[in-house]
């Protein structure tokens, strides 16, 4: 917690997925003088730099590390309800998944590869380093593709030749894209391919 003198006090909620041989260590490191500006409630550049290390034994590739950092002030609360962990339908053990579930009642799958394996997870498939999968109580969506080829999910497929960086997003009935590579984007089995380009509105009939 921060406590700040006639502000609001920060917190900060840490959620990290277990697994056997993982060991936590909350220690004090020597002072951060590289930390020029900041708005902590002690002094990082003389006094010890409060640490959190995480250790595994064994094969750390095969228990991924995973977490989950969730700011909050003491007037807004928690936003998030649970966090749930999720493997992989093939069992590939260089994979992490993740299901949050906030209390906008909003769900978010987190999807993360290593070597773009093609993960499968209730219909969603993603062989990307890093994908989302987002939707809200009213049924808006978000699709997130972090350098992969291909993401599956509520009824869109993401699929690209190179690897790269492409966000979808179905918002009040409209379609948005956002691509850095060229893209084909499939909806009810029609293909519609759009070059790389910032953030606007798309036609998928």
């Amino acid at each position: 917690m921060i406590d700040q003198k006639d502000e609001e006090d920060v917190f900060m909620n840490l959620w990290m997925k277990g697994t056997e041989g993982r060991e936590i260590f909350s220690l004090k490191s020597p002072p951060n003088k590289a930390f020029k500006k900041h708005n902590l409630p002690y002094d990082v550049s003389n006094a010890p730099y409060l640490t959190l290390t995480a250790r595994q034994y064994g094969e750390a590739w095969e228990h991924p590390f995973v977490s989950v950092y969730e700011p909050f002030t003491s007037t807004e609360g928690k936003s998030i309800k649970s966090i749930q962990s999720f493997e992989d339908e093939k069992n590939n053990k260089e994979f992490v998944g993740l299901h949050i579930t906030s209390k906008s009642e909003r769900e978010d799958f987190i999807f993360s590869s290593k070597n773009q394996y093609k993960a499968n997870y209730k219909g969603m498939v993603s062989d990307a380093s890093y994908a989302l999968v987002g939707e809200e109580k009213n049924g808006d969506v978000i699709l997130f593709m972090g350098k992969g080829n291909i993401l599956k999910a509520k009824g869109y497929t993401i699929s690209t030749s190179t690897l790269g960086n492409v966000v979808l997003e179905v918002k009040n009935g409209q379609v948005f894209l956002h691509n850095e590579v060229p893209v084909v984007i499939t909806q009810n089995n029609i293909e519609k391919k759009f070059s790389a380009g910032d953030f606007r509105v798309i036609n998928l009939k």
